[in-house]
């Protein structure tokens, strides 16, 4: 038990980064499961709508800083546009792959 320890301990001192690299790896894995999501409703519309996808809305919103051109209610945003979607996957290459805009 000692040696596992010692062990943990040596590794997280050799990798300083590893709590940074940990966080966005998951916020990658998060973006990827909403993107998943949103992506399955565009190739289900058939017009620039997408439809029922609020919580991966807010999401969007929330992580990105692009808000939807949509226009919601009292109870918020239901749907978006295929513009909005190609903004978020635009500014998520940017961010986590490298890509330019």
């Amino acid at each position: 038990m000692k040696r596992l320890f010692v062990l943990l301990v040596l590794v997280l001192a050799a990798s300083p980064d590893a709590p940074a690299q940990s966080r966005k790896h998951l916020e990658a894995e998060a973006f990827r499961r909403h993107f998943h999501r949103l992506d399955s409703l565009v190739l289900a519309s058939s017009t620039d709508t997408v439809l029922n996808c609020p919580q991966e809305i807010e999401f969007m919103q929330k992580h990105t800083g692009l808000i939807s051109t949509a226009t919601g209610g009292w109870a918020g945003l239901f749907h978006c546009y295929k513009s909005d979607v190609r903004a978020w996957h635009e500014w998520y290459a940017h961010k986590y792959e490298g890509k330019e805009r």
